[in-house]
């Protein structure tokens, strides 16, 4: 877990700065427009979500 200065370290980073640039052409007023997605990377729950419905 992050503590706060982490946090705002993390928020005035130069990767964080560049991926918002990517997300607000997204943004319209408050929401967010979906995209394509053009990669899946499943985690633990998604992975035995899939085994299980088999």
């Amino acid at each position: 877990m992050a503590d706060g200065n982490a946090f705002h370290e993390f928020e005035s980073s130069t990767e964080h700065r560049e991926h918002r640039e990517l997300l607000h052409a997204l943004h319209t007023s408050f929401s967010v427009a979906t995209g394509t997605v053009v990669a899946h990377l499943p985690g633990a729950v998604a992975r035995a979500y899939t085994q299980q419905a088999g």
